[in-house]
């Protein structure tokens, strides 16, 4: 399980634990995530690690690198609604 960090810059590290899946943490995991590890185990007779990263509610664009996003005509608007979002955010913060 990976501790959760808001961030516009890439990460070169982070912090987290490895969990054994039990009926206790594995409600923590995607269903497709677990019963992938599962088949994969099974089937190599290899132990399986699962990362599990995910922020409920959260868009892919917040998973998606910026580079990649400006690079495409289709979601380049997403970009420049972010970066309306935070200019309106930084001019709101600065008044109070």
């Amino acid at each position: 399980m990976l501790a959760a960090k808001v961030s516009d810059e890439l990460q070169g590290d982070v912090r987290g634990a490895w969990v054994q899946c039990n009926p206790e943490t594995s409600p923590r995991l995607s269903a497709a995530a677990y019963c992938f590890g599962r088949k994969v185990q099974s089937e190599t007779g290899y132990p399986v690690g699962l990362i599990h990263a995910s922020v409920g509610g959260t868009a892919a664009q917040a998973w998606t690198r910026s580079e990649f996003i400006d690079n495409d005509d289709g979601l380049r608007s997403i970009l420049e609604n972010y970066e309306k979002g935070v200019k309106k955010w930084e001019q709101a913060d600065h008044r109070y």
